[in-house]
């Protein structure tokens, strides 16, 4: 097997869920902050965490990860859900689509991940 049929999967299987996330924020973003939509937002953090690590792709890893951090908190009832929780996640879905465009494009637009999981720990 070589490394390029690998990345293909990563890519399309990465791109599937970025869609599936941005569903998800829009029905949470309408109100709908039931345990259901929280886990599936969780779920597709953990999917996309679970894919960029065993591939190497650290940046998307440690948002992700960060996401869950936050995600666990939500889906526990320790926090509730504000517009600014879904404007953080909604920047994150941003920047986990141009970090997945880089890796299709070999390009290394710049992305301030780090900007963005302090502001996921600041919300928790």
């Amino acid at each position: 097997m070589n490394n390029e049929k690998y990345i293909n999967l990563f890519v399309d299987e990465s791109k599937e869920n970025l869609l599936a996330l941005n569903e998800y924020l829009l029905e949470l973003e309408k109100g709908a902050g039931d345990l259901k939509i929280l886990n599936d937002i969780f779920r597709v953090a953990h999917t996309l965490k679970g894919m960029s690590a065993t591939m190497g792709f650290s940046s998307i890893a440690d948002l992700t990860h960060e996401m869950e951090n936050l995600l666990d908190f939500l889906r526990n009832a320790q926090l509730a859900v504000t517009v600014e929780t879904i404007d953080v996640l909604f920047l994150c879905l941003d920047a986990l689509e141009i970090l997945v465009e880089n890796v299709v494009s070999n390009n290394n637009k710049e992305v301030d991940t780090i900007n963005l999981m302090y502001r996921l720990k600041k919300l928790i």
